[in-house]
C-alpha cells in the first residue's frame, strides 16, 4: 500500500508544549505520526485494537505516553469521519 498523508496533527506534550507533524497511513489500519515541527525526535506507529482503542503498533516497547497515542488516534478518527471513511470501533 502506498503511504497516504492523512492530515497534519497537533500533539500536546507532557511539558504542555505543542508539536505538529504529518499522520501517514502506512498500512490498512496503521498510522505513523512524525514530529516535523521541532528538533524533538518523536515518531510512533499506532493502530486500533480489537476493543476499538488506539495503541502503539510496533512490537518493541517504546516510551510513548498513552495520551500521545490517544490524542493522535482521536484526530485520525475525526479526519476519517470527515472523509466519509468508516471509523473502526
Amino acid at each position: 500500500m502506498p503511504e497516504i498523508i492523512l492530515n497534519v496533527a497537533e500533539l500536546k506534550l507532557s511539558d504542555n508544549s505543542v508539536t505538529y507533524g504529518p499522520v501517514i497511513q502506512t498500512a490498512e489500519n496503521e498510522y505513523l505520526f512524525r514530529n516535523t515541527f521541532s528538533s524533538l525526535d518523536l515518531y510512533f506507529t499506532l493502530k486500533k485494537n480489537a476493543d476499538g482503542n488506539w495503541e502503539y503498533a510496533d512490537e518493541a516497547l517504546a516510551d510513548i505516553p498513552k495520551n500521545y497515542i490517544e490524542q493522535i488516534g482521536l484526530q485520525i478518527d475525526q479526519k476519517n469521519r470527515a472523509l466519509g471513511k468508516e471509523v473502526l470501533k
